[in-house]
């Protein structure tokens, strides 16, 4: 389990960063990993998912991988992220 994971907008691009955790990285190099928390709050920095639209739209695409247990937020375009049912 990854207990708190995010990323920053400055710096870099944070959909890249995205798409390569929870594309590449996961699911080539940790296959073992069964959780990931994203610390989704506006503090210090804007470490949200919702930040930009590119950075939502990099974890609604990668999360739609079968690999992931669900994909309730593929379809993800609001903010702030609805509890789940």
């Amino acid at each position: 389990m990854v207990a708190e994971t995010a990323s920053a907008e400055q710096g870099g691009s944070k959909a890249n960063w995205i798409t390569d955790a929870y594309s590449t990285q996961i699911l080539g190099n940790f296959e073992k990993i069964k959780a990931i928390i994203w610390f989704n709050e506006n503090k210090e920095t804007d470490w949200r998912i919702e930040s930009s639209p590119t950075a939502q739209n990099a974890f609604a695409t990668a999360i739609q991988s079968s690999f992931y247990a669900t994909n309730e937020y593929a379809s993800l375009r609001n903010s702030p992220i609805p509890i789940p049912k």
